[in-house]
């Protein structure tokens, strides 16, 4: 039997050590995964170029918490930037975690 958690600090652990986040969905019947860069602070996902956080001072704090999650420094990101790209914010209400490896 693997060995399963529902921790919220072990599971904030192991996503912070991650280096891609994998995201499973089915489509028509066909599951298919994708890869992403993303970041995670104070319980929450964020991935560039897929979803949407609103307000620009909002969508450089979330970039910086992609950035920061690969080591980078906060950066001064250009407007024609921040215009053209698309970040998502995901609260997780719930998780559970393959604790193997970690």
């Amino acid at each position: 039997m693997r060995d399963v958690t529902t921790d919220r600090d072990v599971i904030g652990s192991i996503v912070r050590r991650a280096t891609v986040c994998r995201i499973a969905m089915c489509d028509e019947g066909q599951p298919y995964l994708v890869p992403v860069s993303f970041g995670y602070q104070d319980g929450a996902l964020y991935f560039g170029r897929a979803f949407f956080v609103e307000g620009e001072e909002e969508k450089r704090q979330a970039l910086d918490v992609i950035v920061a999650h690969y080591g980078g420094e906060p950066q001064d990101y250009p407007q024609a930037t921040l215009e053209q790209t698309t970040v998502v914010r995901i609260e997780i209400q719930s998780a559970t975690a393959k604790v193997s490896g970690y």
